[in-house]
């Protein structure tokens, strides 16, 4: 049962229907302040190596809230304040509330999933990680979750064919592109204690990892940009791709973006990928020879969550991954290439410990050639899900990422292209 499970999983994921429409839910507009007086956390921070967050505001009392490109792509653990952290709003034994990754020193706001609507702060409270709500915030039922008593106008169906109303049971979890999830997330924006983040699960501010194309951005030339892989590389389900609200582009879309805006030069991105695709369907001939005739300065690839639902076993996924990095650096001595790793999918679906040896076959490779450097977001989810949960950074329940975590993917490539 298991394993058709799982390969259903990987069947799921091949289809990115994209009809769909957007809901906003009305609140007034105020944000609450959560004041700290705490000396012991002002020493605390006087004692941590503060050039190790770069984009630390010290004035934090007086921030305000805005949500430009800058707060939608600099990477939070580089400085004190998370702009919308999604968490989902569950209602179990009578309290509805959610779960922040860290203990918040000042809410900046708490808005609906369309980041245009602000809940009064009479609308909730926070007691440590938690935000606990009133019933006016959207919010879904704890026995919901694993599929049990899911309210109109959501259906339960064998395959999807209406992106706002249908679900799949998928063992433990739901599968669904609708509403189901986004729409009961809200999104929190706040300054933390960086002394509560552990910076060993987060990508380190080194340029020096890809010095080709960070030559070619700081001298202005065109840098020319493939990504290959599945799905979640192809921009499944970024609100852009289905069409509601806030109608984010997919985080290579916004990588292009971002660093033509930082670095005033032209970034030309082939974007490769195709959803429900595994690493053999990416060490084809076919897709290898539209790599190379890209003529990629910087190549992403992400594949690993289809091979674990299929149960691809180990060494294949390495084999088929190896094929593809040496095909690419003997045909180009100046490529070079970034293993993009998976955020991981919903553990209560996959094989956790396969995506373990996925990721650590990942990292030998990156570490037998200075031209391959893996941006990694697995070890970032481990550390994320240990406080709240995988429904908090999915659109779909299973695999693909919703706005929140499109966002971790681009903080993660820039803190590697752009120094801070």
């Amino acid at each position: 049962m298991r394993r058709k499970m799982l390969i259903l999983c990987s069947i799921f994921l091949a289809g990115c229907t994209t009809n769909s429409s957007s809901s906003s839910i009305d609140s007034t507009s105020i944000s609450s302040v959560i004041t700290s007086t705490s000396s012991e956390s002002s020493e605390k921070e006087s004692s941590i190596d503060m050039s190790l967050f770069p984009n630390y505001i010290e004035d934090y009392e007086d921030l305000d809230y805005e949500f430009s490109d800058k707060e939608k792509s600099d990477p939070f653990w580089l400085g004190n304040v998370i702009y919308n952290e999604t968490v989902l709003m569950v209602e179990k034994n009578g309290i509805i509330s959610g779960t922040l990754k860290y203990a918040p020193k000042k809410i900046l706001a708490v808005r609906d999933h369309t980041w245009q609507n602000v809940y009064d702060n009479s609308t909730y409270t926070i007691e440590g990680k938690k935000i606990i709500a009133t019933s006016t915030i959207p919010h879904l039922q704890e026995e919901n979750l694993v599929g049990d008593n899911i309210p109109l106008p959501y259906r339960k169906v064998e395959s999807i064919a209406n992106v706002l109303t249908d679900y799949v049971l998928m063992g433990g979890a739901v599968y669904t592109e609708s509403p189901f999830y986004y729409g009961n997330q809200v999104n929190v924006s706040y300054v933390y204690d960086v002394n509560d983040i552990d910076l060993e699960s987060y990508p380190t501010n080194e340029v020096s990892s890809f010095p080709k194309a960070v030559a070619k951005l700081t001298n202005k030339e065109t840098l020319r940009i493939s990504a290959l892989g599945d799905s979640v590389l192809e921009g499944c389900s970024s609100s852009s791709m289905f069409n509601h609200e806030p109608f984010l582009p997919n985080f290579m879309n916004l990588t292009k973006t971002i660093l033509e805006d930082k670095y005033q030069t032209s970034v030309v991105l082939n974007n490769l990928s195709v959803g429900g695709k595994e690493s053999n369907w990416g060490a084809s001939p076919t897709q290898i020879n539209a790599l190379k005739n890209s003529n990629p300065d910087l190549v992403f690839l992400h594949f690993g969550i289809n091979d674990a639902g299929s149960r691809v076993p180990n060494s294949s996924f390495r084999d088929n991954m190896e094929f593809i990095v040496l095909s690419l650096l003997e045909d180009n001595p100046n490529v070079e290439i970034a293993l993009l790793t998976f955020f991981s999918p919903n553990p209560q679906v996959y094989d956790t410990d396969l995506l373990d040896k996925y990721q650590g076959r990942l990292e030998t490779m990156a570490k037998n050639n200075a031209r391959v450097q893996v941006m990694d977001l697995y070890k970032m989810s481990k550390d994320l899900l240990l406080d709240k949960r995988y429904e908090d950074f999915t659109a779909n329940g299973i695999n693909h990422p919703n706005d929140y975590t499109s966002r971790l993917y681009l903080q993660a490539i820039l803190s590697k292209l752009y120094k801070y």
